[in-house]
């Protein structure tokens, strides 16, 4: 996020949060960091879904339903801007919504047909008996709940740049008889025609490291996956001991670059206007925290 945008990481990672006593800007920045677009809170309705279905006991077809009429009442509760009423901080904000973004009832039969798709093509795959099959037999078995982002979190540790916390998602997690452990990642788009396996090398590494250091598992024992719904296809495989290292020292190399910028861990005696905003029509025109950011290429 550093390299692609300075200021979108300021606004993200530093910007003043909740309490008493803040001014306009701290205040509109607070409502900024809790807005979702659109895509990315769709998506999540459908992650919420998946992982329903995995642990609890409902075929897919009896989910649908129940998930696109809670999906519908969250996306109607956002157009009226309920999360901006007083006290209402757990209220759901979709960030179009806010900058009054053409949507209609087009865009939430959209959503609702992509969880009915997704969630439907999922239960045609298996698994669910895998995940079941592993926990009945007293193996690690992981499904991410997507309202607990702590589930899903892991610390680098390193003497020479402090502790700095990196999240990756791990939607699924599971450790078979023969003790190979599967990673896997619901990537809920199709894949391009020309997809490369390549562009997921680096995820696929950052996932195999959470895997060593939180359960254990030795790297010749990993495989990592992005599976796509709902077409199924799956992508990813095994991951080497070069791959990891070689992560391993990108983000060390991140890590310095950032330290260095900041003078310091903390970057307190930093401000906003310290953080330069990268100015790409495409980036800019969608992010959430346009209503602050001073520069404007839309």
């Amino acid at each position: 996020m550093f390299d692609t945008c300075q200021r979108l990481f300021y606004y993200r990672q530093m910007g003043r949060g909740m309490g008493s006593g803040l001014d306009d800007h701290a205040r509109e920045l607070f409502v900024l960091k809790r807005l979702t677009p659109f895509k990315d809170w769709c998506d999540g309705m459908v992650y919420s879904a998946l992982a329903a279905y995995l642990i609890g006991e409902w075929e897919p077809e009896k989910m649908v339903l129940a998930f696109q009429n809670n999906l519908e009442q969250q996306f109607m509760s956002s157009r009226e801007k309920s999360f901006l009423r007083p006290g209402a901080i757990r209220n759901l904000g979709i960030a179009e919504h806010y900058y009054d973004d053409r949507m209609d009832e087009s865009d939430l039969e959209e959503a609702k047909k992509k969880l009915k798709d997704c969630l439907l093509a999922f239960g045609g795959t298996t698994f669910k008996k895998a995940y079941k099959d592993t926990k009945r037999s007293g193996r690690y078995a992981h499904v991410d709940d997507p309202d607990n982002p702590e589930m899903s979190r892991m610390t680098f540790q390193s003497r020479d740049l402090g502790n700095w916390v990196i999240q990756t998602r791990l939607d699924y997690v599971i450790t078979v008889g023969s003790g190979i452990t599967h990673i896997a990642r619901w990537i809920l788009d199709d894949p391009p025609a020309d997809i490369d396996e390549k562009v997921f090398l680096p995820q696929h590494a950052l996932n195999a490291m959470w895997a060593q250091d939180n359960i254990n598992v030795p790297v010749e024992n990993l495989r990592v996956w992005r599976y796509f719904l709902p077409s199924k296809k799956q992508v990813g495989g095994q991951i080497t001991s070069d791959k990891l290292e070689e992560l391993d020292n990108e983000l060390r190399k991140m890590a310095r670059t950032l330290i260095d910028f900041l003078g310091g861990e903390s970057g307190e005696q930093l401000t906003e206007n310290d953080f330069e905003g990268c100015g790409k029509k495409e980036l800019c025109g969608n992010c959430q925290f346009r209503a602050v950011c001073p520069v404007k290429v839309w």
